[in-house]
């Protein structure tokens, strides 16, 4: 609060084509934003901290509103929650080249095959292919179900 820096966040861009049909703009996991010094002073008394940060904060459809609070951008914002980050052009994250750190154990003696490294769906939603890693998706559901199922029964 004491720089007067704020983010401004405009989730889910995704724009649907008119009434009788044409592309659709957009991605539903897309957002965009900016980072700016604000021109308005932000205190630390509670009602600012709420206003800004908190469950009473604004919610807008396009950062069209957020133009007048502006006293110097500083950088913008934009990706998709499924596969990268980018702030001034720069990717600071890249689903497709960036590896996660994690602990990997000897697969050869402590994996089950119900690990989660090896769920079809995930696999399949990393190659973009969001309709085949759903359908997987859902037949893991059927089968945890009818697990679950027989479980009760015994």
């Amino acid at each position: 609060m004491t720089n007067n820096i704020k983010c401004s966040i405009n989730i889910n861009t995704y724009k649907k084509a008119g009434y009788f049909g044409g592309d659709p703009s957009g991605y539903k996991d897309e957002y965009e934003g900016i980072i700016y010094h604000t021109k308005n002073q932000l205190s630390g008394n509670m009602y600012t901290i709420k206003k800004n940060y908190g469950k009473d904060m604004d919610i807008i459809e396009s950062l069209g509103p957020v133009k007048k609070e502006i006293k110097k951008e500083i950088a913008r914002v934009k990706g998709r929650f499924l596969s990268y980050c980018e702030i001034d052009k720069k990717k600071y994250f890249d689903v497709k080249t960036d590896i996660p750190v994690r602990q990997i154990f000897n697969t050869d003696n402590y994996t089950l095959s119900s690990d989660w490294r090896f769920r079809e769906d995930l696999l399949w939603l990393s190659f973009d292919e969001v309709l085949i890693a759903h359908q997987w998706k859902v037949r893991i559901e059927v089968q945890q179900r009818h697990d679950r199922k027989n479980r009760n029964d015994a």
